[in-house]
């Protein structure tokens, strides 16, 4: 009996499938896809929409006619960047800017998206604590040619910033180190887990995800923590070795790339993103604010905080001799 219910339940769980082609008669579209950031040059990739069985194909300078308005003020045509396969204007943004991107085809139609370029939220103060742990997961051969674990440096960041409280916000964070310095920037404070539930969080790796809303925050104070780890260096090495000077950037960020970067999570991470790799998943719609319904026009503004962590990878590597 034991045996019977064990292929009932093989049966029951077992399925076969076969590829196919829905052979769907899809007509090519516009696609827009622009970050208006401020105190930069408005920039936009315009391509058109790609079947699955297709290689994405490469913009080109004659996709479409390119236009750009500014707070309901036509500016000069944006022309086309070989070197960057992007539509490039003269105009800087500037927080507070309501941008337009128009695209003109006739093969490919037209489409339109337009954003209100975010102001930047200023970092108050941001606070370091470190330690030196070792790492069981990372074997190491030493000297004497005996094996043993690594030892690695864990930074902690409490990054304090004040949330306006006259409208609603969106957050981006993103910690910017060093790339010869190997680390790991670990995103786990609970801010970034508010749009996901207990199945996300427990079945995913979500440390990866740096943007959130000021749902919990409601214009106060708020401090943030980061965690950066890297392997320890060895002691007594010249100075330029442990030099290493980390930016942190609290990125002020529209509604429309708040949206768009929650699809993604949602779509591709958590709970549903795991389905999905089987099959399961239930089906999410990408983001758009673009009118023919393919793309993002977002914007955004940044706020740097530069910490120099030299002297914080030197104490810990000579305090390990």
């Amino acid at each position: 009996m034991r045996y019977f219910y064990f292929l009932t339940l093989l049966l029951a769980t077992s399925a076969c499938y076969t590829d196919f082609d829905p052979d769907t008669d899809t007509k090519p579209v516009l696609t827009i896809n622009c970050s208006a950031q401020n105190d930069s040059i408005v920039t936009a990739q315009i391509n058109r929409s790609w079947r699955h069985d297709e290689s994405r194909p490469s913009p080109y300078a004659g996709i479409a006619e390119v236009s750009l308005t500014v707070n309901g003020k036509p500016q000069p045509d944006m022309t086309f960047d070989e070197v960057s396969q992007q539509f490039v204007s003269n105009y800087v943004a500037r927080s507070g800017d309501k941008i337009q991107i128009t695209a003109a085809s006739q093969k490919y139609g037209v489409a339109d998206g337009c954003v209100e370029v975010p102001y930047a939220v200023n970092i108050d103060t941001i606070t370091t604590s470190h330690r030196v742990f070792v790492n069981h997961n990372s074997i190491i051969a030493g000297s004497d040619g005996n094996w043993g674990y690594m030892k690695y440096i864990e930074i902690k960041y409490n990054i304090t910033f004040t949330d306006p409280d006259s409208e609603r916000n969106f957050y981006m964070l993103e910690v910017i180190n060093k790339p010869q310095i190997l680390g790991d920037i670990i995103m786990d404070d609970p801010i970034f887990s508010e749009h996901q539930n207990v199945l996300d969080i427990i079945l995913s790796n979500s440390d990866w995800i740096n943007f959130f809303s000021d749902e919990s925050i409601s214009g106060n104070k708020r401090t943030l923590t980061v965690r950066h780890t890297m392997p320890l260096p060895s002691a007594n090495m010249p100075d330029d070795v442990y030099h290493d000077v980390v930016n942190i950037r609290l990125h002020s960020i529209s509604e429309s790339y708040y949206k768009y970067l929650l699809s993604i999570c949602k779509k591709y991470s958590g709970f549903n993103g795991s389905l999905n790799d089987i099959g399961l998943g239930n089906d999410v719609m990408i983001y758009t604010n673009v009118s023919n319904g393919v793309g993002i026009v977002s914007g955004s503004a940044c706020s740097n905080y530069p910490i120099d962590i030299s002297d914080i990878i030197k104490s810990c590597a000579n305090a390990n001799l």
